[in-house]
């Protein structure tokens, strides 16, 4: 199944506004991006762009992607950060789909350049969103956990 890849912003009001498509290339998201590294995970299969300081994403973020079940196709990601659990789950499960919700918009910027240079974009959607937002606020957003096999 492949949708456009739409990020969803939050506005103050509390609405959601959902906006284009995600570029081309992941170099034009990342190049105002200071202080980001490229590390390789899954012996060399995925490359991940990450900021160079603060949380970087290494062996937990493997080992949560090799806990999903095998099955499932429709996955929700609450707080990906970078994508890197992300990228691994939809590299090990070619048929599986993404979504990813982040409440940090330079992380979820990195998300999307990583899923994308990664091509994984036409499975995945990003959601700009608190987590503890209140559910009228989930679900105006398009967080819906009741269709998804897995969530991580």
């Amino acid at each position: 199944m492949h949708k456009p890849h739409m990020l969803a912003r939050q506005a103050k009001t509390g609405a959601p506004n959902r906006i284009g498509r995600m570029p081309q290339t992941a170099e034009t998201d990342l190049a105002d991006v200071a202080g980001v590294t490229s590390d390789r995970f899954l012996g060399g299969r995925i490359l991940i762009s990450q900021s160079r300081s603060g949380f970087r994403a290494g062996i937990d973020s493997v080992l949560l992607a090799a806990a999903v079940n095998r099955e499932s196709l429709r996955i929700l990601e609450l707080g990906s950060g970078t994508g890197v659990a992300a990228c691994c789950i939809l590299g090990d499960l070619p048929e599986s789909e993404m979504v990813l919700v982040e409440k940090q918009a330079d992380m979820l910027k990195l998300a999307e350049a990583n899923l994308l240079s990664n091509g994984f974009s036409d499975r995945a959607t990003t959601i700009y969103l608190d987590v503890t937002a209140k559910g009228s606020a989930r679900n105006a957003a398009g967080l819906r956990t009741e269709d998804r096999k897995s969530v991580v």
